[in-house]
């Protein structure tokens, strides 16, 4: 039990799996795969979405109360910086495959904020079960994808539970809400065409 004046410390393991397991992390790291490793989508991948948005979060909880009145939340001033991330970096695109995965991550971006806009929930798990979503479409061509993202979803949903970041309902809405958004931007992309 920490003495009156100390800091009690979180755990560094969990607090590096839940950074590691973040959205925007695993977007950048992604983005940086499917553009093969070229360094110009490495950086502004990771500076966009990963250290901007790091800096706006510190920044939204250092400054609560400016972001409270103008937004409702950090979470949704969150949400709309990352779709406007997302956005730049779509606009910037000239690729077919990362045009489609930066489409896929933008529509889970406004869906995400819309959600946000009903309910909280948690981002986390909203990602992951985004990418669940997403593979459920073509399960038929990717069905281990499937499996693992699953594993994926529900491992970090615990996590998150057990580190009491989210209470069960809210990693209910997050898993609902991507998996629906994800699938749904299969939908979207087939009727498309």
């Amino acid at each position: 039990m920490p003495c009156s004046g100390m800091v009690e410390r979180k755990a560094p393991i969990p607090t590096a799996l839940a950074f590691l397991t973040h959205p925007v992390v695993v977007e950048a790291c992604w983005l940086s795969y499917w553009s093969r490793w070229q360094v110009g989508w490495i950086i502004g991948s990771f500076v966009l979405l990963v250290g901007i948005s790091g800096a706006l979060y510190a920044w939204a909880r250092y400054k609560k109360r400016d972001i409270v009145l103008i937004l409702g939340s950090e979470r949704q001033f969150m949400l709309l910086w990352h779709l406007i991330a997302v956005g730049i970096l779509w606009g910037a695109v000239t690729e077919p495959l990362l045009y489609l995965w930066l489409s896929f991550f933008l529509w889970m971006s406004l869906w995400g904020l819309v959600w946000r806009l009903w309910r909280e929930y948690s981002f986390h798990v909203y990602g992951w079960a985004g990418f669940l979503g997403f593979y459920t479409g073509y399960v038929r061509h990717y069905p281990i994808s499937v499996l693992l993202l699953l594993g994926m979803v529900v491992g970090v949903a615990y996590l998150r539970y057990w580190q009491k970041a989210h209470s069960l309902p809210e990693l209910w809405r997050g898993g609902l809400g991507g998996f629906v958004a994800g699938l749904g931007y299969v939908g979207f992309h087939t009727l498309m065409g």
